[in-house]
C-alpha cells in the first residue's frame, strides 16, 4: 500500500509539473521578443533607398544589415537589381515592431516584392538571417 500511494503521488506530481511546464512554455512562445541587429549602413534619401546594397559583393557580417529610414509610412517594394548577395528584409513600424518580412530574395532577381503593408523602417540582411534570428511579426528590433 505504501508503494502504491507513493507511485500515485509521484504520478500526480508529474502530471501537475507537465501542466505547469506546458502553460509556461506556451507563455514563452507567445512572448514578444527583442531582436538585436547591428546597422552597418543607413539609407535616408530616395537615392540611397534606390541604391540599397547594390554592387556589394561580400556577405554582410552576421546579425548586421542596412537600415532604410522613411520620413513617413510607405509600402515601397524591393527588387534585387545589381545586388550580388541574397537578402532577407525585415519591415518595421514607427516603434520598430516587425510588421512583415521577405525571406531569401535572390541576387539579380528583378521581381518587385513587398509586404503590402505600410512601414517606417526596413533592414536588408543576409539571406537566412530571419530564420537564424527567429524573427517574427510583432517582435521588437533593437538597432545598434
Amino acid at each position: 500500500m505504501n508503494n502504491l500511494a507513493l507511485a500515485m503521488a509521484l504520478a500526480m506530481a508529474l502530471a501537475m509539473a507537465l501542466v505547469l511546464y506546458s502553460n509556461c512554455e506556451s507563455f514563452i512562445i507567445n512572448k514578444k521578443k527583442t531582436i538585436h541587429i547591428n546597422i552597418i549602413k543607413t539609407a535616408k534619401t530616395p537615392e540611397q533607398h534606390a541604391r540599397g546594397l547594390m554592387y556589394v559583393k561580400e556577405k554582410l557580417p552576421v546579425n548586421s544589415g542596412m537600415l532604410f529610414i522613411y520620413p513617413r509610412k510607405t509600402n515601397s517594394s524591393f527588387w534585387m537589381k545589381n545586388t550580388y548577395i541574397d537578402l532577407d528584409i525585415v519591415f518595421m513600424d514607427e516603434n520598430k515592431k516587425v510588421v512583415g518580412t521577405i525571406e531569401n530574395m535572390k541576387a539579380h532577381d528583378l521581381t518587385s516584392r513587398s509586404i503590402n503593408k505600410p512601414y517606417n523602417y526596413a533592414i536588408e540582411m543576409n539571406a537566412g538571417s530571419i530564420k537564424n534570428l527567429n524573427i517574427k511579426v510583432n517582435d521588437i528590433v533593437n538597432i545598434n
